[in-house]
């Protein structure tokens, strides 16, 4: 008996490069066709990890039944091989990673490979010889290497192995060279066939594979370090020095890094923390991959700076638009991540999503995220995005209304959703008890108006109101798609207004430009037209915040109303979090990125853990 074989028996697995693989074996133009197996041929069988238990089982059959099938959730997988394990690309080289070259580099990297195995033919010929390829589509976009010893090397066309290497069985190595990102283009599987001659006996056997799928993380996922771009000015410099302390106050265990003169300071915006991961002898083996989003932003080149052991850079091909212009500033920022936000894993109607589900915003039936972005993200076939509506928002970032906690919940998880009306609720309740002549921002930058005066605002409270409107439009597209109820909702008071209203409508014009990327010609009317389309927040939104625990955000210090000393926003802000068990750490961001229309969330991104099986949720 030959018994099942770890993965972990298997660690010198490799890297793909930029050469497809020829199908090799097969019967040449007008050859008889192959004889039916018989005697030792009858047993071949190649085999991979099916059953996604981490080990390729040999002598049992349950990773044979099944094995011709590959999707994101059934049968074995495969990683995009796109990290540096053995630390030897430089941060200038974007093109360098473990899946450029057909060497693999080091141990870890043989761990990235996907082993794929032949069982052992011990009454094989003397001479009898196998063939061994990728076939079809996949072998453009995949490496197999072979090991011998401990040596590990690239499958040629021209290989051929002899009876003694059938008698032991074959140890092959599969890696993926790049993600899928059209599926009309390739649909992310990878076929390995063996072919065998053994006397006037000819047998093939294949299994298929398909490569991992990038995926995004969830707030429920465990937040290890966050991330900041901040410029090297005083203002922001302190707000790096208390986002670093609200993640050592989280027992994150690792601190804030920080991407030094990025020149863009949306951290938030220009990358999205994605992953890959498959089954590994008992637990997994992992990858981070850096998502560039879709937009030509000089502060992206800083990721590469990360790339090392378990963690790759991604990036899309740039879908610029053809001028500058007010409308191309408005489309660029909906293909910005801090649009990006994932729901947590959840089945619902029918069907499931164990790896939670995507949401991006969009303004409908005209603007929205670039073709490439939702090409990409549908290609993964597991995260299946769900388009709301922010185009009602100047900058157009759900992130700016919506939000999933984690919570001691059957679910795991609720909604918090920002909520205009219940921070109206607040301030006509200080007006009622007299307090009506108390500036609704503490703040000495912000824009002078009393309680009451806001009260007396028409035009604010049809702010209020339409933005509630579509808060609610949103969630009711939610509840439907998931299954959430009322009780599982969170609303956190924020207050809105047109952007027309803003008094920093430059600095808002500024974050939309960087969406854009380097594009001359935009002057400040250009600006100005584009920003009048949406609304923004009026005070700090607490909404856009951090998930750096499961029981604690950290958001903008809200510099609402003062009244008897306390701060009436952030008393309200602290009690819808507490409601659904977490505490709320507060960070000054009002110079720094309110001002410029954007808050703690926009300005930060979070490196979370990576789950195992993330296929069953």
């Amino acid at each position: 008996m030959h018994p099942v074989v770890p993965l972990r028996l298997l660690s010198s697995l490799a890297v793909v490069g930029v050469t497809a693989l020829a199908v090799v074996g097969a019967a040449s133009p007008g050859a008889s066709a192959p004889a039916e197996p018989t005697g030792s041929a009858a047993g071949l069988s190649i085999r991979a990890d099916t059953d996604r238990d981490g080990r390729v089982d040999l002598t049992g059959d349950s990773d044979e039944a099944g094995k011709t099938v590959a999707t994101p959730t059934r049968g074995a997988l495969f990683l995009p091989n796109l990290d540096d394990d053995a630390a030897r690309c430089a941060a200038s080289n974007q093109t360098c990673n473990d899946a450029a070259d057909a060497v693999v580099n080091g141990e870890s990297d043989a761990q990235d490979l996907a082993p794929v195995l032949t069982t052992p033919l011990p009454s094989a010929r003397a001479d009898a010889t196998a063939t061994v390829a990728v076939e079809g589509t996949g072998a453009n976009y995949t490496r197999l290497f072979v090991r011998k010893g401990s040596t590990w090397t690239p499958l040629t066309t021209s290989a051929t192995f002899n009876s003694g290497d059938l008698r032991q069985g074959l140890t092959l190595g599969l890696e993926g060279r790049d993600i899928v990102r059209d599926r009309a283009v390739w649909d992310g599987t990878a076929t390995v066939t063996v072919t065998l001659t053994d006397g006037a006996t000819r047998a093939a056997d294949s299994v298929k594979l398909s490569v991992a799928p990038l995926l995004t993380h969830a707030h429920t996922q465990t937040n290890q370090q966050l991330v900041a771009a901040p410029d090297a000015s005083a203002d922001y410099q302190k707000f790096r020095r208390d986002l670093a302390a609200a993640g050592t106050g989280a027992a994150m265990p690792k601190p804030l890094h920080t991407f030094d003169r990025a020149g863009d300071v949306w951290a938030q915006d220009w990358f999205e923390p994605a992953y890959a991961s498959v089954a590994r002898d008992g637990g997994a083996q992992r990858l981070r991959l850096l998502l560039r989003s879709d937009q030509a932003r000089p502060a992206q080149l800083k990721l590469f700076g990360l790339r090392g052991r378990d963690v790759g850079v991604v990036s899309m091909t740039v879908a610029r638009p053809p001028a500058a212009s007010p409308r191309a500033m408005r489309s660029a920022t909906f293909s910005s991540f801090g649009n990006l936000e994932t729901i947590p894993p959840y089945s619902h109607g029918g069907k499931a999503f164990p790896a939670g589900r995507i949401i991006m915003g969009e303004n409908p039936g005209s603007e929205g995220p670039s073709a490439n972005t939702r090409k990409l993200l549908a290609a993964q076939q597991t995260q299946s995005p769900l388009m709301l509506d922010s185009g009602w928002l100047a900058v157009g970032h759900v992130d700016e209304f919506v939000q999933f906690v984690p919570a001691n919940t059957p679910r795991g998880w609720r909604v918090a959703v920002a909520d205009p009306l219940g921070a109206v609720a607040v301030i006509r309740k200080a007006v009622d008890a007299g307090k009506g002549g108390v500036s609704i921002s503490s703040h000495a930058q912000a824009r002078r108006m009393t309680l009451s005066a806001f009260l007396a605002d028409r035009g604010l409270q049809d702010d209020q109101q339409n933005a509630a409107r579509k808060i609610e439009a949103n969630l009711a597209t939610l509840k439907a798609e998931t299954g959430v109820t009322d009780a599982e909702i969170v609303r956190v008071p924020g207050l809105y207004t047109s952007a027309a209203r803003l008094s920093v409508t430059d600095a808002t014009a500024n974050r939309q430009l960087a969406a854009l990327g380097p594009r001359p010609g935009l002057t400040d009317k250009d600006r100005r037209a584009a920003l009048r389309q949406g609304m923004g927040a009026l005070l700090p939104a607490a909404i856009n915040s951090i998930v750096v625990s499961p029981t604690r955000v950290v958001a903008a210090k809200q510099w609402g109303p003062l009244v008897d000393g306390r701060d009436l926003m952030a008393e309200a802000t602290t009690a819808a979090y507490q409601s659904a068990g977490m505490s709320v750490a507060f960070v000054d961001d009002y110079t720094t990125y309110h001002m410029r229309d954007g808050e703690v969330h926009c300005a930060s991104n979070s490196l979370r853990e990576i789950p195992a099986a993330w296929w069953r949720g």
